[in-house]
């Protein structure tokens, strides 16, 4: 102990020194100053380094629960930093690439599969940092997020797509639907977190209520021997009881999944995207013949009774086939499970048909997944000239070709569509090579994919930013990044760009009505995103200041904006540059309408 009573902070005990070194108050770059500065604590950080380091991932990164492998926890840190550093400076390359692409190809996310193949479990490492991203601060970070999600739909989708090549390679008895239903999930959903497990014990919860009614029927009976979980055997072909026995199985899964748990048919919004969507249909209790099937399926089979699945036209069935003389049992779980004969389902779902055996066919689990994906490649198309389903459409497309990577048309489909997109021009050639292309007019194709690719090369050399200094032009009132109400149409917008006057054609000018302006074209015109989702041109004299500044819900927010203050939108790099004193003007002029109002 000094003179003056207090003890020198290195006579601490090491032990204490330790705990102080993996706590919160000091982080890893502490860490690191202080051993090479302080001999004692040099000794401690390398004699407990996996305490100290296993201390500083969690904190770190809180969220996620990672395992150090034999290169210990130190290495674990500096591995993790180093991909997170990867990914955040590809990040911040991407808005400099992509500002002036409405439709991204995906060989621009190339470099983040590099990023994976650093660590073996840098897929991972790679996705938590882009969720970390996402899940940031509201309003903060936009363009991050905005190139983020874009990213991590990719990296997702390419995980899936060794997941899906795993699932088609296995025997077709491990070919699981609900997998398989998850997977196309997880793919038209891929910029949210995956989790395959939630819908599995979701699952796992219903085929145990069912349990529990059958054991309740029994009083003081013998117990049904589906309530037993260890009679649940995995990759069974037939059901396990007598007939009789799974009847009373499905009537009680009937039960539970109707009645209990209110789970039906979509009527209403039958062509919604989420009906397809194993997780959602079982959120929202509501969805179309094949999910409901494949949910109805799940819970039968880890009760011991097999329903196979039927590629119905129109309307997909399961079968229970009763091992006697009777014929087999159609099960509709679109309609609260009813049962009925093969005629009955003729009757009442083709009732202008003829009796064809072949519709009763049981599905292999391929012809499944491929109807599953197609169902959305079909739902998608009927509105794939809307903006803001081009996207979701290309991947639908993209999800049947993961399946079944063979089929002609859908690799013609795909094709045409990214030359319409202007996009992944080089994966289509690739996949047009593999194929009989003469069958299906590959090689004009190919030859107009090539040919796009050196006219979008040319493009892009010869490129400039287009710079409208805002001295030059004074009669421009608003300003980049201004949130606005409109007077005539009364919706909000942000402006993220002006002409001097209207650009737009004289056709357009005509059907808009601004030949009818006071001011006409003859006005600065202003871009603007839309709460509504939309992109319009608005003319200065229809613009003017909300009576409450709120923020515009649009897809291509962090596309132009990187922060959302409460009062207005700031600009990103890529839009400042465009518009370089819009921003200083922006505050100007919040400042002195704030002055005015007072």
């Amino acid at each position: 102990m000094a003179s003056d009573g207090k003890m020198p902070l290195l006579s601490l005990p090491p032990e204490l020194w330790l705990e102080v070194m993996k706590s919160d108050v000091l982080d890893a770059k502490d860490i690191c100053n202080l051993s090479q500065v302080c001999r004692l604590l040099n000794e401690i950080s390398h004699t407990h380094s996996n305490d100290v380091w296993k201390a500083k991932v969690r904190q770190r990164w809180p969220e996620q629960s990672y395992t150090a492998s034999e290169e210990g926890w130190r290495e674990l840190y500096k591995i993790r930093r180093r991909v997170q550093v990867a990914v955040e400076v590809c990040l911040a390359d991407l808005e400099k690439e992509l500002y002036q692409h409405k439709y991204v190809s995906t060989e621009h996310f190339a470099k983040f599969i590099e990023i994976t193949e650093l660590h073996e479990e840098g897929i991972v490492f790679v996705i938590d940092d882009l969720f970390a991203i996402l899940d940031s601060p509201r309003n903060t970070r936009l363009t991050d997020k905005f190139y983020a999600a874009k990213v991590v739909k990719f990296v997702q989708q390419h995980h899936l797509r060794s997941r899906w090549a795993a699932l088609i390679a296995a025997s077709e008895e491990k070919q699981d639907l609900e997998t398989g239903a998850q997977l196309v999930s997880c793919w038209m959903q891929a910029t949210k977190k995956m989790s395959t497990s939630e819908v599995t014990a979701e699952l796992d919860g219903i085929a145990d209520r069912v349990r529990d009614m059958l054991h309740s029927k029994c009083q003081g009976a013998k117990v049904h021997p589906a309530c037993d979980k260890d009679n649940s055997i995995i990759g069974f072909t037939e059901s396990l009881w007598s007939t009789d026995q799974s009847r009373e199985v499905l009537e009680a899964v009937n039960k539970v999944l109707y009645e209990e748990m209110g789970l039906e048919g979509n009527n209403s919004d039958y062509f919604a995207m989420e009906n397809s969507f194993i997780k959602e249909v079982l959120q929202r209790k509501k969805g179309i013949p094949i999910t409901l099937s494949v949910i109805y399926q799940a819970v039968a089979r880890r009760l011991g009774v097999v329903c196979e699945p039927i590629n119905f036209p129109n309307h997909f069935l399961l079968a229970f086939r009763t091992g006697s003389g009777e014929d087999t049992v159609y099960i509709d779980a679109f309609h609260k499970g009813r049962m009925m004969t093969s005629q009955e389902c003729m009757s009442t779902l083709l009732p202008d048909h003829d009796y064809t055996s072949t519709f009763f066919d049981v599905a292999k689990p391929l012809a499944v997944f491929e109807r599953m994906a197609r169902n959305l490649v079909c739902l998608m198309s009927t509105d794939s000239s809307a903006d803001e389903t081009i996207p979701v459409f290309h991947d639908a497309v993209r999800l049947f070709l993961a399946i079944t990577p063979d089929d002609l048309q859908m690799i013609l489909v795909y094709t045409n569509l990214c030359l319409h997109l202007n996009i992944d021009l080089q994966e289509a050639i690739n996949m047009l090579s593999g194929t009989n292309t003469q069958a299906i007019g590959g090689l004009s194709l190919i030859s107009h994919c090539k040919t796009q690719i050196i006219l979008n090369e040319k493009e892009d050399q010869q490129r400039k930013t287009t710079v409208k200094i805002r001295s030059r032009h004074p009669e421009v009132t608003f300003s980049v990044g201004l949130v606005m109400k409109h007077k005539r149409y009364n919706y909000m917008c942000v402006i993220y760009g002006w002409d001097i006057e209207c650009k737009a054609s004289e056709e357009w000018i005509r059907q808009m009505g601004v030949d009818h302006l006071p001011r006409r074209q003859y006005q600065p015109f202003y871009n603007v995103l839309v709460e509504d989702g939309t992109i319009r041109y608005a003319a200065q004299e229809n613009l003017l200041f909300p009576e409450e500044v709120k923020e515009i819900p649009h897809e291509d927010i962090g596309r132009y904006f990187q922060e959302f203050t409460g009062q207005y939108y700031k600009p990103n790099s890529c839009k400042h540059a465009e518009y370089p004193d819009d921003d200083a003007w922006t505050n100007d002029l919040l400042i002195r309408k704030a002055n005015f109002d007072h």
